[in-house]
């Protein structure tokens, strides 16, 4: 079976939020972001023509990638800088809009491909991914809360994550141009 380049080009958005996920040893990102916001890029890029959320989306995947990169390695310290509060909540707030854009682009095709269900689970999604970043933010300027609900949010951070790459998985199969070639 040959793809298309709609289901090729939501594989590239699935494999980048696979890279996405923060597993660090010993400081390292094993699986480095700027890899995953490469792979983000490319997809958008192929998918700008579609819609303008996906435009949109990809003007942002650009400078993650270069930000990215700075945030391979993070020292394990006891205190961060404040340098480096305000860079991770800049990084947080690209991220969120570049999801947003994304989740917004699979809502709109959705739509249009009459896939009603597509189109509310992109929205769900969405909302949930918004509001596990709003408490990270939280959590950035109220440590506090942090350690009191750390569990419960590390919980609903991965459930999201989880979430969101289904969505791209759910987005490859169901928003193709016609049939998948033989």
């Amino acid at each position: 079976m040959v793809e298309n380049g709609n289901g090729m080009s939501y594989r590239k958005l699935f494999w980048g939020f696979i890279f996405l996920f923060d597993f660090r040893i010993g400081g390292f990102d094993i699986l480095p972001d700027f890899i995953g916001f490469i792979f983000i890029y490319i997809g958008l890029k192929a998918l700008a023509g579609k819609d303008a959320e996906f435009k949109r989306a990809g003007s942002l995947a650009l400078p993650l990638i270069f930000m990215s990169v700075l945030d391979v390695y993070q020292a394990p310290s006891t205190q961060a800088s404040l340098l480096g509060i305000i860079f991770g909540l800049a990084l947080t707030l690209l991220i969120i809009l570049m999801v947003r854009g994304i989740c917004m682009g699979i809502r709109n095709e959705a739509a249009k491909a009459g896939n009603d269900g597509l189109a509310s689970k992109a929205t769900n999604r969405w909302g949930l991914f918004l509001a596990v970043n709003i408490l990270l933010i939280l959590f950035t300027v109220v440590p506090v809360l942090a350690a009191v609900l750390f569990i419960p949010f590390f919980i609903l951070s991965i459930i999201s994550y989880v979430l969101m790459v289904s969505l791209m998985k759910s987005a490859e199969y169901s928003l193709l141009d016609g049939p998948p070639e033989v």
